[in-house]
């Protein structure tokens, strides 16, 4: 049963009218849900009393009554809210308060105006309490011990308090929706930099192709050589920051030395060496150092680090770059006797968009975002970057990149190593999900040589019916899959009655706090970077056989 709106403590008419602008303070519009008329009565009559504000009060017996008047309020469109607060009690016939609460904020974490629960007993539990909060409750607060002056107060403070949390979430996704058209627009222009830098760098090799004997004509060529080439490679930054916000950067690995990545590095960088006259010493081990990585893309990170190296050194300084092998990892030092890093911009020099010196008198170049890819370049290869510097005295970055355990200069191996045989008593069900085929395929044969149930799927959607078709109880999910990703999956899983206890594991390059942060929000139980360790699998389903 649902009254109407009426008009107490008010002098004109119910709101809502066409034309009509009124704040909270010149009049509050109040929605009382409880299924009991007394106590309704006895709200209405503690808010007249503990406050000068004009009420308008509109009652809800039931709690789908109250929701359905606020839809039908705000309409398809999601209006405006025609109330200023609700106070909800927490039991009703139909529903409790989390429902109702649950119902009315729908795809947000919000209700549509701030709500005040109100319960019949004594106190309510700390527990029950964080959990109305966190359903988007302002306050609760008990009938027993409630007065007029409680009771306004709470309402009034909760108004504010919606407001203010309101204004922060207009804040939060406009600075959202800001940082998304900025990608957008580094996407866009990078691809749109990339056209002509082709052909002019083919211009060039036509002009040097030119028997000129002019030596300003040689020089002007390799002067439009250096700046088209510095263009590209700034240009091909921006293009990899994009890929990288918009998650469509990609490894290509394969089986490489430390010392030909750093080799092809040092020829690359040369000419920029000499014509600052700088020195350069390199320092390599005797034995080749065997990685996992994509060369190009690590020939890129100590390029960058060079190229900054003599960027910021003085003409006539030294620059260092030693390869050295510690504790099963590959690490790459490069030093230089340059200007060094002021101590406030150290902690976020590997920030987008940070420069070590910005000033007209001392402009080197550069967007702020080489060293920001370097370091999203290292934790792709599941290695490491940190800086140490002085100013005045230089600045050494230091690189650590796993080394390969299968030995100098091979190949990855076309088999993987295999689990230890289960009885037919322990084998588990399991579900591997990863949109590269090959990935998903050697994994699948590696545990079915095991014993294990394998399935396998490449896509979000049908793993969801792999799943639901027979449920496993372990499921190795890839995170990065098309059009649905793994935390959106795993969070179905989680909302199906027969699937809410199945272990389900992250199978990730992305190995950052945040994102092991995010991956346990989604509904995961473990978080595994790839390439996966086949023994912390084998753990994870120890547990499970037992």
């Amino acid at each position: 049963m649902t009254m109407l709106f009426s008009s107490l403590g008010s002098s004109d008419g119910a709101p809502g009218t066409a034309g009509e602008v009124q704040t909270t303070r010149q009049r509050c519009r109040v929605l009382i849900i409880d299924d009991n008329p007394d106590d309704r009565a006895s709200m209405r009559q503690m808010l007249l009393l503990g406050s000068e504000r004009q009420y308008v009060f509109a009652e809800a017996e039931r709690g789908d009554v109250a929701v359905q008047m606020l839809r039908n309020s705000r309409g398809e469109h999601e209006g405006p809210c025609p109330f200023d607060c609700l106070l909800l009690d927490f039991h009703l016939p139909d529903m409790n308060a989390l429902e109702v609460l649950t119902a009315v904020s729908g795809s947000s974490s919000l209700p549509p105006c701030p709500t005040v629960v109100i319960t019949g007993w004594d106190g309510i539990s700390r527990a029950e309490g964080a959990r109305l909060l966190r359903a988007g409750a302002q306050d609760y607060i008990g009938k027993s011990w409630t007065t007029a002056d409680s009771l306004t107060r709470s309402l009034e403070n909760s108004i504010e308090r919606f407001e203010l949390l309101t204004k922060q979430r207009m804040a939060e996704t406009a600075l959202a929706d800001a940082d998304v058209r900025k990608n957008e627009f580094l996407a866009m222009l990078s691809h749109e930099l990339r056209n002509p830098l082709a052909p002019l760098l083919s211009a060039v090799q036509i002009l040097r192709f030119q028997q000129i004997a002019e030596p300003q004509h040689t020089q002007a060529v390799q002067i439009i050589e250096r700046q088209v080439r510095q263009l590209t490679r700034l240009v091909e930054d921006l293009l990899d920051v994009s890929r990288f916000t918009t998650g469509k950067f990609q490894l290509r690995l394969d089986a490489c030395t430390i010392q030909q990545i750093v080799e092809r590095a040092v020829a690359t960088t040369q000419s920029l060496v000499l014509q600052r006259t700088n020195s350069l010493i390199v320092s390599l081990p005797e034995r080749d150092l065997p990685i996992h990585a994509d060369a190009a893309r690590l020939e890129q990170v100590i390029v960058n680090l060079l190229h900054n190296a003599v960027k910021y050194t003085d003409a006539g300084g030294s620059i260092w770059l030693t390869v050295e092998e510690h504790d099963d990892m590959a690490v790459v030092r490069v030093r230089d006797t340059g200007i060094g890093i002021p101590p406030e911009l150290l902690p976020r020099v590997f920030d987008l968009f940070s420069q070590a010196e910005q000033s007209l008198h001392r402009s080197e170049g550069g967007l702020g975002v080489g060293l920001c890819l370097v370091q999203r370049l290292v934790e792709q290869h599941h290695g490491s970057i940190e800086v140490f510097s002085t100013v005045g005295h230089g600045s050494e970055f230091v690189v650590r990149l796993p080394l390969m355990a299968d030995g100098v200069g091979q190949r990855p191996r076309q088999t993987t190593p295999t689990l230890a045989a289960v009885h037919a008593a322990h084998r588990v069900r399991i579900l591997i999900v990863d949109d590269n085929v090959d990935a998903a395929e050697s994994l699948g044969m590696v545990l079915q040589a095991a014993g294990h149930d394998v399935r396998l799927a490449h896509d979000g959607e049908s793993a969801l019916t792999a799943a639901l078709a027979n449920p496993p109880q372990v499921v190795l999910l890839d995170i990065g899959l098309p059009r649905l990703d793994g935390y959106e999956v795993a969070k179905r899983l989680r909302q199906q009655a027969g699937l809410s206890n199945v272990v389900i594991v992250a199978v990730t390059g992305y190995g950052q706090a945040s994102d092991r942060e995010r991956s346990r929000s989604a509904g995961f139980d473990h978080h595994l970077l790839k390439p996966v360790d086949l023994k912390a699998v084998q753990s994870i389903l120890d547990v499970v056989v037992h």
